[in-house]
């Protein structure tokens, strides 16, 4: 039996939506697909011990019976040399944002470390990266030679018309069927259309459903899954109530909260009522409650800084935690 292929994912933000969605495409393409997340390893039908890159590394030998292991990776984990161990087929780097360099860690060093998983292509393997950042370039440029090189991102946010790769022309909200469509810049591969439909709303979902298109045609899977797949509700951002809108979002930069801002005043939001990541674990519940008590029929209230995440570190523990269940409790305290 043929060892599975890698996906290595990593990214200043927006790696757990690219990592669900690409999930999801690669079920649409019938293929058996092991995820190891920062939540640990997640298999169809085996949960696989996880966590610090080095066993998720074992993980993946002990992932024969799949055909892909999709691996999320962090930068502090590349700076320790885990883009050796892992080997990807395919990397994907989702964006670079300075803010989100660890402490005491410049934002050339973050750089650095994102594209050490580039690096470590071998010949045949292809790279994608996000435009979003500007560091695409860099990227393309230090891309070990015979590997591809596949871009996505914004069209309107680029000096110059897009080269060939995924870029969004405009987009608009569909929400009787909870759809953005999504227009395709000319250079888009010809199979997949002018138009895709992604399950979500929103600039971060969007860059997330073209990161993991842009790692399914790299890996041969072909339209009709990319399309089915990103059908699939495998966004990290979640949508907890409409009314007032109640949205859990990973954004945690300058930069991310500008985007969800931008997303919400796009839904029609009058005020946002703000719950963010420096929110600390034990004042999180009743800031959550107070939000969602304040908050009026035509407000939003965003809970950001950690996305679908399941747990939180609390000083030297890792907790149990998820914003969502939260936001439904107290949803749920303020039903009639």
């Amino acid at each position: 039996m043929s060892a599975p292929r890698v996906v290595g994912l990593t990214g200043s933000s927006g790696v757990a939506t690219a990592r669900a969605w690409l999930g999801a495409i690669a079920r649409a393409a019938g293929a058996r697909v092991t995820t190891v997340s920062r939540e640990g390893a997640i298999a169809p039908d085996a949960r696989i011990s996880a966590g610090p890159i080095e066993r998720a590394i074992a993980a993946i030998g002990a992932a024969a019976a799949a055909d892909v292991v999709i691996v999320e990776v962090t930068a502090a984990e590349l700076s320790r040399g885990a883009a050796r161990g892992l080997r990807p087929s395919v990397a994907v780097v989702t964006r670079f944002d300075d803010e989100r360099a660890a402490d005491g860690q410049s934002a050339e060093a973050h750089l650095a470390a994102l594209a050490q998983i580039a690096l470590a292509v071998p010949a045949g393997g292809a790279v994608v990266v996000g435009e979003d950042g500007g560091v695409a370039d860099l990227i393309a440029e230090i891309a070990p030679a015979g590997a591809e090189v596949r871009r996505f991102g914004l069209a309107g946010e680029l000096d110059a018309p897009p080269g060939p790769g995924l870029f969004v022309e405009r987009s608009a909200w569909d929400g009787a069927r909870w759809r953005t469509e999504v227009a395709l810049a000319p250079g888009a591969p010809p199979t997949l259309g002018p138009t895709l439909s992604v399950h979500g709303w929103g600039e971060a979902d969007v860059l997330g459903a073209l990161a993991a298109a842009s790692a399914a045609l790299a890996l041969g899977w072909g339209a009709d899954a990319v399309a089915r797949g990103l059908a699939a509700p495998a966004t990290a951002r979640r949508v907890i109530a409409a009314s007032p809108l109640v949205v859990v979002d990973e954004a945690r930069t300058t930069s991310e909260r500008e985007r969800l801002a931008r997303d919400l005043a796009a839904r029609g939001a009058a005020q946002v009522r703000w719950v963010d990541a420096a929110v600390p674990l034990a004042a999180r519940a009743a800031a959550i409650a107070r939000a969602v008590a304040l908050a009026g029929p035509g407000d939003a209230v965003a809970i950001a800084g950690y996305g679908d995440a399941r747990t939180l570190e609390d000083g030297p523990r890792t907790v149990a935690w998820s914003d969502a269940r939260e936001a439904r409790r107290a949803l749920a305290a303020e039903a009639p």
